[in-house]
């Protein structure tokens, strides 16, 4: 005997929450999508299967490390252009380091990260991210830390005495004569060019390493996006209803029936606007 279905929709924070009742397996396509305060877009079609006593319940498909690391590779980038769009960073600070530098990338993250955690509250480092770049000629890595107030000559002064100090009690000093370790400073024209300026070196650092940490952001520097979920019956109803909702033209990034050849996992679409 099939069993009946009732399905109910109610609103909380901001998102579309399904309430099943009385149901065994019902195939459901879930659409949903993320409003960020920069003003992008981003909306997922997933394929899902209800279950009975469960508010929502989505299948999970593997994958190879391959793909693992090209969903990073993503998500990390997508992430860095969000935030720094979202909290206006359009100045750039660049720390490098004496002699023949670090070639070590944990290493050089390592010392980036002490030298942040230190000297924060003095520099007013409240909100910033920072992304790291092996330089082309073979001096090892370099970070940009991105900051959203433009600093002053005395701020400059400061940071650029604190990190030659903190380099020199590491066994560092400054080469060639020079009183202190070089930093320089960038103004970009907006928040948009300074965004795909640091996803650009978040994407040459994870290439060759999965797993690893392709920026720091300060713990504030989150861009939390508005959610809106609605399930439909059927996958064509799913797809038109997200290029609708959204509010710019949209592209899909992925759609596992027409980019997978052998994907073993639930249906599922992305875009961005």
């Amino acid at each position: 005997m099939m069993s009946t279905t009732h399905i109910s929709l109610a609103q909380r924070d901001g998102r579309s929450l399904v309430g099943a009742h009385t149901f065994r397996h019902l195939p459901k396509w879930r659409m949903r999508i993320w409003r960020y305060p920069d003003g992008g877009e981003e909306g997922q079609v997933v394929h899902q299967v209800v279950r009975a006593g469960a508010r929502r319940v989505g299948a999970r498909g593997r994958s190879g490390p391959r793909r693992k690391s090209e969903f990073s590779l993503r998500r990390a980038r997508k992430a860095v252009k969000r935030k720094v769009r979202a909290f206006m960073m359009r100045w750039m600070v660049t720390f490098t380091f004496p002699g023949e530098g670090v070639h070590e990338y944990d290493k050089a993250f390592g010392l980036m990260a002490r030298f942040i955690h230190r000297y924060r509250g003095v520099l007013g480092l409240n909100c910033y991210l920072v992304v790291a770049e092996e330089h082309p000629k073979g001096h090892g890595w370099h970070f940009h830390m991105l900051i959203p107030f433009r600093p002053d000559v005395g701020w400059i002064n400061r940071c650029r005495v604190l990190w030659t100090e903190f380099l020199r009690r590491r066994g560092m000093p400054p080469s060639g004569g020079a009183r202190y370790t070089r930093i320089d400073v960038k103004e970009f024209d907006g928040p948009a060019s300074a965004a795909r300026y640091a996803a650009k070196y978040v994407t040459k650092t994870l290439v060759d390493r999965p797993g690893r940490w392709s920026y720091r952001c300060s713990k504030g520097c989150v861009a939390r996006p508005a959610v809106v979920a609605f399930f439909f019956a059927d996958r064509e109803s799913a797809v038109l209803e997200l290029l609708r909702a959204l509010s710019r033209p949209a592209r899909f990034v992925w759609r596992s029936w027409v980019d997978a050849e052998h994907w073993d996992g639930p249906d599922v679409a992305v875009a961005v606007a």
